[in-house]
């Protein structure tokens, strides 16, 4: 018809049933829908389009309508460019590995349920005020290339339990409804994870599992929270800056890779436990807020062997404890950066009498639910050695030391309240505690009978000393 060569662009407004071999090439081609049955053939190229714009229940032998139904998991369909789904209830591709078809991009503009277990080799984008929906017919999805949401993509559904793509961005006005199995980011070219818009986590884990150490990338989490961050990538110094807040209503499991703060960086607050292994790094402390770092509450704090947690010259807050320890350095490094630990339990329902192990803070403050809880404190590293570097704070609750024979040293000010008591258990050997600056006692100080305490900096007494 005059044209000289070249693919030609092709509309159809009714369905297309496929049994044979269909050869899009670089064309622009828009269907009703499709439907590739046994033996069926469809190419494209990678700068091709195929739309299919209205969805078909192709002639009534489909008990519902589908953009695309694909019967034959074994066909030779290998979609290179981009597909958009326009029209139709249901999209079933019966990608490879799980089948054999290969689908590369993908626009999603309807709001319809995918079908069984679908894999993209390049990007997903959903479009506004459109919806990506689970039914019981729908499986994990993965996409190999960057995932945009402008529209919702809902993926808990009771035979979900994988979402994995290379980045995740939620824009102002997308929707992620997460999975209650775990939702996985690797790399992306700046961001793992930004949202924007409105992520909901639906008790699942997000696992940032970036797969290459190659330069930062940056996760966004946005003002609501996560449940369980996990941070586990292919090599121990692949590093994650957080932007904004991070708030997680369970557990951070940094297992592999650095987590860290930034310029861009907010507070952090961890209801759950945290626990750094491997040779990771938890960073709270960075150069490049004027203040030095962020404030961080965590539920709990472990730092396995060989594992850094960097903190911030603000302050560390512990509000529970796991395996009856608030903070348990078992073999890794703590970086105190001149900053607080504060050790605080508000309501006694995750916390209680407790443990501490650890070797050298710079400022702790500890106060617990009740006056008569206890925190046991005890060296990390085999020194037979406590020591903090300046100031002691015992708001609430009792002070005490699991080992007689440690040397406990306090080279700044201490300072117990009336709902403090310092040394518990009193059953410290002779002048194994070390004030070298003024005590100021509100509580109760216990000392054991016969035991010498070195007081440096003398002591303004207005509670009690108990000689036990």
């Amino acid at each position: 018809s005059g044209d000289s060569g070249g693919d030609l662009d092709l509309t159809v407004t009714g369905y297309c049933d496929v049994t044979g071999t269909l050869a899009l090439n670089t064309s622009t081609v828009s269907v009703a829908a499709l439907r590739t049955n046994s033996g069926a053939a469809v190419t494209q190229d990678a700068t091709g389009t195929l739309a299919l714009a209205t969805g078909s229940n192709f002639g009534g032998s489909e008990g519902a309508t589908y953009a695309w139904r694909n019967t034959d998991g074994t066909s030779d369909i290998n979609l290179g460019g981009t597909l958009t789904n326009t029209g139709g209830s249901y999209f079933e591709p019966r990608t490879a590995p799980d089948y054999a078809s290969v689908v590369n991009n993908v626009v999603w503009d309807n709001t319809a349920y995918w079908v069984g277990k679908m894999t993209f080799g390049g990007t997903l984008v959903v479009n506004v005020h459109k919806g990506m929906q689970t039914y019981n017919g729908s499986k994990d999805c993965i996409v190999n290339g960057d995932v945009t949401l402008n529209g919702q993509l809902q993926a808990l559904g009771n035979n979900v339990n994988n979402m994995t793509f290379k980045s995740l961005t939620i824009n102002n006005t997308g929707t992620y409804e997460a999975t209650s199995g775990t939702t996985t980011v690797d790399q992306g070219s700046t961001y793992v994870l930004r949202n924007l818009g409105t992520y909901t986590h639906n008790s699942g884990t997000l696992k940032v599992a970036r797969s290459s150490a190659s330069g930062t990338r940056f996760l966004e989490l946005g003002s609501a929270a996560i449940h369980k961050l996990v941070i586990d990538g292919s090599a121990t110094n692949a590093a994650v800056a957080f932007v904004g807040v991070v708030n997680c209503a369970n557990d951070l499991e940094v297992t592999n890779g650095q987590f860290q703060a930034y310029g861009g960086s907010g507070d952090v607050t961890i209801d759950g436990d945290v626990t750094v292994s491997n040779s990771s790094v938890f960073r709270t402390q960075t150069n490049q807020l004027a203040a030095g770092g962020v404030n961080a509450t965590l539920g709990s704090l472990t730092i396995n062997s060989g594992a850094t947690y960097n903190a911030t010259p603000l302050t560390t807050t512990i509000t529970a404890e796991t395996a009856s320890h608030a903070w348990k350095n078992d073999g890794g490094t703590f970086t105190h950066n001149s900053g607080k630990v504060k050790i605080f339990d508000a309501d006694g329902t995750v916390m209680g009498s407790t443990s501490v192990k650890e070797t050298t803070f710079y400022d702790l403050e500890m106060s617990l639910f009740a006056n008569t809880m206890t925190c046991s404190f005890f060296d990390a590293d085999g020194s037979n050695a406590v020591t903090i570097l300046n100031n002691l704070d015992i708001t609430k609750g009792e002070m005490e030391f699991s080992t007689a024979s440690d040397t406990i040293t306090i080279h700044g000010l201490t300072k117990i309240t009336s709902n403090g008591a310092f040394s518990d258990n009193a059953a410290h050997d002779t002048n194994k505690i070390i004030h070298n600056g003024l005590v100021t006692n509100e509580g109760t100080y216990n000392i054991n009978d016969n035991t010498t305490v070195k007081m440096n900096g003398g002591i303004r007494n207005l509670g009690t000393i108990t000689v036990k």
